[in-house]
């Protein structure tokens, strides 16, 4: 470079030097003189939004790989924040996964080396109700299959296999072998699994789940190789393969990729290892009615980590809902009967001074929220009940109106009072009609905690 002092020269080495051309822009410690790069991958997060207005709820699906808990926001349509109940915090219920096998879902024939017997490799297309691909061993002669799976495992761990495994007819055994190295290099003794007598029938002219735990042995820093073989075919016997899970936990091998929910692909789509983070669900009941919002989750050990919703509007179809903050995520359909009289009052005082005609007044500075009587109608005892169990324990609780009743994004009520009139039905009727009077109140934490 210019003006750069060019050392020593090394005794006995070349005084000449060459100068490269960085590559892209790197912080130091990712960019060796000696080697490449290596891969980073960036873990990222998502959240999914439903609403669903059957219920009045909008359903949440999140996820984030590596995080001990998650945060769930809403955003309406003035920019205030709310963050929803029961899923701020979100604690994830399993750990982060990684799925090792590098071609997992039969995208081609990659990585695949055909074994004893020599198969032929192919791809087939599934017919069952899974669909998509699958990779076909075919030997010509009769004996053993063997293929070799493409994978990228380490050790140390116990691991789960997993795989749809398929025979065109029944082989007489069946095994799954993994060869280890140690951190040196040198070869380890492989650990293998035969596959019972029932497994080998479930998957006997169908795709069966096949899944088996294998221990490494000590000292085992990767898997050289992971070998399925099957035994005793006759001439033209085949071995279908598909959905290959390797993942360092005991699991029940259900099948996730870089395609899936929560899921990303360390590189190649298809054709490589993937993370698979913890997929959380919640159900927000306190999202306003036929108004547009979107949900936000954060993953607070991350600087920057958040990822967004799409705009949504939860239709109210000209229903309305009451919340109980106890059982957010399931609302409770209500009817109004009428739009109430809203008060809104202020502290004030009054006082006549001597010798002048006009009083003089002082006053808080904002009135207090409205308050007022609600009148919900109830069409059974069943219903009335439902309405008295929700006002039961004298917490607040959230009314949510259709957009044109007026009565703004949503109302936390504190109700007083609960009055259940007949309005002169006959005896032989159900209907009552349940008369609150009501104070608007801010967002209560939770329940109300002076319960006997």
């Amino acid at each position: 470079m210019p003006g750069q002092v060019l050392p020593p020269p090394i005794p006995g080495a070349t005084t000449s030097y060459i100068a490269g051309v960085q590559q892209g822009t790197y912080p130091w410690s990712y960019l060796g003189w000696s080697g490449a790069t290596p891969a980073i991958v960036a873990q990222l997060g998502g959240i999914q939004a439903t609403p669903d207005p059957v219920t009045g709820t909008v359903r949440l699906v999140c996820w984030w790989p590596y995080t001990s808990a998650l945060q769930v926001v809403r955003t309406g349509p003035d920019g205030v924040r709310t963050a929803v109940r029961g899923a701020y915090p979100i604690t994830p219920s399993t750990a982060t996964l990684v799925n090792y096998a590098t071609n997992p879902n039969s995208v081609s024939t990659a990585g695949y080396v055909p074994g004893t017997g020599s198969p032929t490799l192919s791809l087939i297309t599934r017919t069952d109700s899974v669909g998509g691909q699958a990779v076909r061993a075919t030997i010509a002669s009769s004996g053993t299959c063997e293929v070799t799976v493409p994978q990228s495992l380490p050790g140390g761990q116990q691991v789960t296999v997993a795989v749809d495994m398929q025979f065109s007819a029944r082989p007489s055994g069946c095994t799954i072998t993994l060869a280890w190295n140690d951190s040196t290099g040198a070869a380890l003794t492989p650990t293998a699994v035969n596959l019972s007598a029932n497994a080998i029938n479930a998957s006997v002219g169908q795709f069966g789940r096949q899944v088996v735990q294998i221990t490494p042995p000590t000292g085992a820093a990767t898997c050289a190789t992971l070998k399925v073989a099957a035994t005793g075919l006759p001439a033209s016997g085949k071995v279908d393969l598909d959905r290959w899970m390797l993942v360092q936990a005991l699991t029940d091998g259900t099948y996730g990729d870089g395609d899936s929910t929560g899921g990303q692909w360390t590189g190649t789509a298809g054709l490589s290892t993937s993370i698979l983070a913890p997929v959380q669900t919640a159900v927000d009941g306190e999202c306003p009615l036929d108004v547009a919002c979107y949900y936000t989750v954060y993953a607070p050990q991350l600087t920057g980590g958040y990822a967004s919703t799409p705009t949504i509007t939860l239709a109210s179809n000209g229903g309305a809902w009451l919340t109980h903050p106890a059982s957010p995520s399931t609302p409770v359909a209500c009817r109004p009967y009428a739009t109430p009289t809203l008060t809104r009052k202020i502290s004030q005082g009054v006082f006549a001074v001597l010798g002048r005609n006009n009083p003089v007044v002082v006053s808080a500075s904002t009135r207090l929220a409205p308050s007022g009587s609600l009148t919900f109608d109830a069409a059974s005892f069943s219903e009335r009940d439902t309405l008295l169990g929700l006002f039961g324990d004298g917490s607040a609780v959230l009314l949510r109106a259709p957009a044109d009743f007026g009565l703004g994004q949503g109302m936390w009520l504190a109700l007083g009072d609960v009055t259940e009139e007949p309005g002169g039905r006959p005896a032989w009727s159900q209907s009552r009609s349940l008369v609150c009077p009501f104070q608007v109140v801010d967002s209560p934490a939770g329940a109300n905690s002076l319960i006997a």
